[in-house]
């Protein structure tokens, strides 16, 4: 698929089973590397809990189409208690930011995606971009996680595009890191 025009409809809800088995195969694809570059495992869905967040009004989808095929997404929420999905710590973000969450402005990313061979190519942009709308205009932060060994360019890149609407600043949450333990005298891991 080439870079072509690039569309994102945004929506809260849709049993659109078609579309839902499209952006499965999408989510999955795009994080098929996932098991050579992250301790963490990417996928928080799986096929059901993916299926119902598609039909769940608590989540703000926002799909990237090229050429009307999609090719990636983004699942926002409010409601922390469905944010945990994401292995998000709510009790942590629910002290951390208080006013933002008991006026139902903070937004967590429960997924975000988009296929391999349009990574890259500048085309994730476009998605990237209306999330950063649709937090300006509703005066709302957006919290989430992501490999920085995967995608250590991703925080310079969503930064960028909110710009494109006001200055924008980002407030450092954690970092998550493996580590292993060995003896020498075990011989060396593969």
């Amino acid at each position: 698929m080439s870079k072509g025009k690039e569309d994102v409809i945004v929506f809260q809800q849709t049993d659109d089973q078609e579309l839902i088995k499209k952006l499965w195969k999408v989510y999955l694809d795009s994080f098929a590397d996932s098991d050579d570059y992250c301790a963490q495992d990417q996928l928080c869905y799986d096929e059901i809990t993916l299926n119902e967040a598609m039909k769940d009004n608590d989540y703000w989808k926002f799909i990237l189409l090229v050429e009307g095929e999609p090719i990636g997404f983004c699942l926002l929420t409010n409601n922390m208690r469905k944010a945990r999905i994401a292995y998000c710590n709510d009790r942590f973000f629910t002290k951390k930011f208080p006013k933002f969450i008991s006026e139902g402005r903070f937004y967590y990313v429960t997924a975000i995606c988009v296929l391999p061979e349009m990574q890259k190519r500048g085309v994730g942009i476009k998605l990237l971009e209306e999330v950063c709308k649709f937090i300006y205009e509703n005066k709302a932060m957006v919290s989430y996680d992501y490999s920085e060994t995967k995608n250590p360019w991703l925080t310079q890149i969503i930064q960028r595009c909110g710009r494109k609407f006001a200055p924008n600043s980002e407030i450092f949450l954690g970092k998550q890191c493996y580590t292993s333990l060995y003896y020498d005298h075990n011989g060396v891991p593969d």
